[in-house]
């Protein structure tokens, strides 16, 4: 048998020896990358530890909206990872609601999974690695850019790469690490738009867009504008013959990338759209209604924030955190003095970083950037493109700093020094400063002393940079102590700023809390809610397996909200609690158990066995029927009780409308009379009483004193616009907690007293001012609320709600009469109904000749379907809005792409020497310095 030798067939071998010779290559050629991963790494994780972080401590990465809200998003995956909980949608969040507007926020980075590999217990821990790998993984991509895409020598990318890993940005958001995606991936952004100006190529931008859009889509909106800026920026500098012919041809490449981009990333942004538009978009201010330009701060303390060590504040008195390395802010200037860099990259360059600190400095600007909003905290949330801007520049002129003459650096150095100096006190001439970062010894000294001898070594470089490699480790020494001084400084700033939640203050609550979760429904295996009385945060039920009402997010459902504070809830524009809940509206909303703690305080709770369990024997399924009167229903606002009247009585359908709830007037049986003490009591021209403190400094109190009618409970509630706290005593000794601001803005229980018995209600004023309409003090009828309520569960004895899957919800009732279902669902794009099998089709109350698939009620918030007479079986199924079309424009635009590259490789691809401009411009080097070879030195 004749044998013959196939030599184009790669074997397996082959492909062992491709990875051996790339992974080579990584560790050795191309070192200046890993190395750039390991450094920011290194630096962060080891200042986490002197911080204290576990397990050098207590301490954790938990801070602000990562200890309040994202840590809960995290801890609710492993459920549905174990198959309990979906992805689309979550029964633990403000009575329920859909979820892939939170993964498209808060989850949609590939580095999450560095969080779930560890076990739950260890959550932090799991934190703490996705952290430090996505500031390494910063550091990588700003490489890549400087090394590959810039030719820049290994010390130089490893310098600036690792300093803007670890800018002033990046360590503010780590309590907000869903951004940092957009951190790593501006560099690979800026290389796309590099390339695809430069030689036509377009797949490292449209898969660094989609990346962008992807894993965050509101970093991902402010790198597409900023995607756009930096076109027509690159198109100017790389191009000045025929600058036409590239702002049209690679202009609508441009165009083409984003567009594909955009689809790509469709099956994650158009659920997020959907989502926003449940109330987010409400928020939205109108840049158009000022009158006159408005900003944000002096334009001269943009300079304060960018030394070591000086952070500010992340309050949106905060100024925007733009430093980036005190090697980047001596380098810069010599950038824009280099006589080696061309003169109209200068004036480009110039114009680029003045149209992103304007962004900053004027506010309507500002706003556009964060989609016609003010942020709530955190300002300034682009400003890390500056950083990178101020970054790349340095670097080209850190390349070539064997031309940069000394005197130069000096000069820099000193201008660099009054600065300080002039930051230090400019308080004394500019009038109206609102900031100070500098505080003399602890930031103004190390500031200086770091200036110095980095000013210092660069000096010392320059000369003996190709003679004596010591000084490079000396340099390389220098930037990375100054590299571990302010992020040490800036996490302990931060901490006394906004506070480092410890390690066990989550797991001592939540494990235990978890626990006694678990045990319930092991014994109950039914569909309802589960709430309590002590509170973490508000989004303990995402962690704890709850079905609740509890939880706070910026992808919010305004109506829900709304309904719930209307009811005597604790509300407010993005988040729920459960205080204020009464027995009425804790049975209506079907909460089967509550929790509770010695003095609802989690500091009290070491153990499952702190921890009271409750049942609600009054509680009804999560779906039930109700009177058909509750369908044309409408609560008043600002009255809470009245609303539970009237709810209450229109489900059971009864004639109660205030037999529940009874308000206590001054008269000669309920005498209610209000004594003031230093304070004096107004009228403002929308209903509120206002009193105003008469001398400051001296206690200022209202003091409310009634008599009980009857032997019952007394609830206050006070409705205001205008929330200023103040302090609840009973009885002047006893301290009921505070009212107004944070979370206390909902019914109180002020206590249970007998007939006849004189209550003294002070409020201690702890402002100069306050505001509120008529004080509501309302006694409860136990029996009439008891009654109707049973009546209500009478009627639904043979009701059963149940969840087949974690996006449906199947009801069978057997109705004695024609009536309503009411659920506790908010409407939301998706839901689809079916009545015994078949979908739901109902007459449109609006147009006769159009059906609807279900009804809402109160307001459009809730849904509810009308139920004849006899037994039926309703279905309630949910699929994310925008589904499956979403998928669909996806693949659509993978194909696109796929499409588009093998295009481009088979009939378009430019030879070797075919660029864009045939006057060879396109080829020319764009810094006009050498560029360096590939040797450790400075230019190389």
């Amino acid at each position: 048998m004749e044998r013959t030798a196939d030599y184009g067939r790669t074997t397996f071998g082959d492909y062992i020896g491709y990875a051996r010779a790339g992974i080579k290559r990584f560790f050795k050629e191309d070192r200046q990358l890993w190395i750039s991963f390991a450094a920011p790494c290194l630096i962060l994780l080891i200042s986490y530890f002197i911080f204290g972080v576990f397990p050098f401590g207590d301490n954790s990465v938990l801070s602000l909206d990562l200890n309040g809200q994202y840590v809960y998003y995290y801890d609710y995956m492993y459920d549905v990872f174990a198959g309990k909980e979906s992805i689309f949608y979550s029964w633990s969040r403000n009575l329920s609601g859909e979820f892939m507007g939170i993964i498209g926020y808060y989850l949609g980075s590939p580095f999450n999974l560095l969080v779930w590999i560890w076990p739950r217990e260890c959550i932090t821990e799991g934190l703490l690695t996705m952290m430090v790998t996505k500031v390494g993984a910063i550091g990588l991509c700003a490489a890549i850019y400087l090394s590959r895409g810039k030719g820049m020598g290994r010390l130089t990318t490893v310098i600036f790469a690792s300093c803007y890993a670890l800018s002033a940005y990046t360590l503010e958001q780590t309590m907000n690490p869903m951004w940092l995606d957009g951190v790593m991936i501006l560099p690979i952004v800026v290389y796309g738009v590099e390339k695809l100006i430069d030689n036509g190529k377009f797949i490292m931008l449209t898969v660094s867009l989609a990346y962008a859009f992807i894993t965050c889509f509101y970093i991902g909106y402010m790198i597409g504008i900023f995607s756009a800026i930096y076109f027509f920026y690159y198109a100017c500098v790389s191009h000045r013959k025929k600058l036409y012919r590239v702002f049209i041809q690679r202009g609508l490449m441009f165009t083409g990338v984003a567009v594909v981009s955009v689809m790509m990333s469709a099956f994650m942004l158009l659920p997020v759209y959907h989502s926003l538009s449940y109330g987010k978009f409400d928020f939205a201010d109108n840049v158009t209604e000022a009158k006159a330009i408005t900003t944000n701060f002096h334009f001269i303390e943009i300079l304060d924030k960018m030394f070591p060590g000086t952070y500010d504040t992340c309050r949106m008195s905060g100024l925007p955190f733009v430093y980036c390395g005190t090697i980047v802010l001596i380098m810069l200037p010599l950038y824009f003095f280099s006589k080696k860099i061309r003169g109209r990259d200068r004036i480009a360059g110039a114009v680029l970083i003045s149209i992103l600190c304007v962004s900053m400095y004027v506010q309507q600007i500002d706003m556009l950037w964060h989609g016609g909003q003010l942020p709530n905290w955190l300002p300034y949330r682009y400003s890390f493109m500056l950083s990178f801007i101020m970054v790349s520049f340095a670097a080209k002129a850190f390349d070539s700093i064997a031309e940069i003459p000394k005197k130069r650096i000096a000069a820099v150095s000193l201008v660099l020094f009054a600065v300080l100096l002039m930051i230090e006190n400019a308080d004394n001439y500019l009038e109206d400063i609102s900031r100070d970062t500098m505080d003399g010894l602890t930031v103004v000294l190390p500031a200086m002393f770091v200036l110095l001898l980095v000013s210092a070594a660069l000096v010392q470089l320059k000369d003996k940079l190709v003679v004596k490699k010591g000084w490079t480790v000396l340099f390389c020494f220098i930037i990375a102590a100054e590299g571990f001084y302010n992020t040490i400084s800036q996490l302990f700033r931060q901490d006394a700023d906004i506070v480092y939640s410890t390690r066990p203050s989550y797991n001592d609550v939540i494990q235990p809390a978890r626990e006694v979760v678990r045990g319930i429904k092991e014994e109950d295996d039914g569909f309802y809610r589960i709430e309590k009385t002590f509170f973490r945060t508000v989004n303990d039920p995402l962690a704890l397996n709850m079905y609740a009402i509890s939880h706070s997010s910026s992808m919010l459902n305004a109506k829900p909200i709304k309904l719930l504070e209307d009811l005597g809830f604790s509300a407010r524009s993005h988040y729920t609690r459960y205080s204020g809940a009464t027995e009425i509206t804790k049975s209506l909303f079907g909460v089967k158990y509550e929790l509770s703690c010695p003095d609802n305080s989690t500091a009290n709770i070491k153990s499952a066995e702190d921890i009271t369990v409750t049942k609600n024997e009054y509680a009804l399924p999560m779906a039930y029927l109700v009177d058909p009167a509750y369908f044309s229903l409408e609560l008043p606002e600002s009255d809470p009780f009245e609303a539970q009247n009237k709810l209450l009585s229109a489900m059971a359908g009864s004639n109660r409308d205030s037999g529940y709830y009874k308000r206590l007037i001054n008269s000669d049986r309920t005498p209610v009379t209000l004594e003031k003490t230093n304070v004096t009591q107004g009228k403002t021209t929308d209903g509120h009483h206002s009193f105003k403190v008469k001398e400051k400094g001296k206690n200022a109190e209202l003091v409310y004193t009634l008599s009980m009618p009857i032997d019952s409970s007394l609830y206050m509630y006070l409705p205001t616009k205008y929330e200023r706290k103040v302090n609840v005593w009973l009885n002047r000794k006893t301290f009921l907690g505070t009212y107004f601001e944070g979370d206390n803005n909902s019914i109180m229980k002020i206590g249970d007293f007998k007939r006849g018995e004189e209550v003294v209600i002070g409020l201690t004023l702890t402002k100069d001012d306050l505001y509120f309409r008529e004080a509501q003090f309302v006694y409860i009828n136990d029996k009439n609320i008891n009654t109707d309520l049973q009546k209500l569960l009478d009627k639904n004895k043979d009701t059963v709600a149940e969840r087949p899957t974690p996006t449906s919800m199947k009801v069978t009732v057997n109705a004695e009469e024609d009536s309503f279902l009411f659920t506790s669902i908010p409407d939301e794009k998706g839901w689809e109904v079916f009545i015994d099998g078949k979908k739901a089709e109902l007459k449109d109350l609006s147009d006769s000749s159009k059906t609807v698939n279900y009804y809402t009620a109160l307001e459009d918030t809730l849904i509810t379907v009308p139920v004849e007479a006899g037994k039926h079986t309703i279905e309630f199924r949910f699929t994310t809005a925008g589904y499956p079309l979403a998928v669909f424009v996806s693949l659509a635009g993978v194909l696109l792409f796929a499409a588009s590259i093998f295009i481009y490789v088979k009939f378009l691809r430019p030879n070797a020497n075919d660029e864009f401009d045939d006057d060879g411009e396109a080829d020319e080097d764009n810094g006009s310095d050498t560029g360096g070879d590939d040797t450790d030195g400075g230019s190389g």
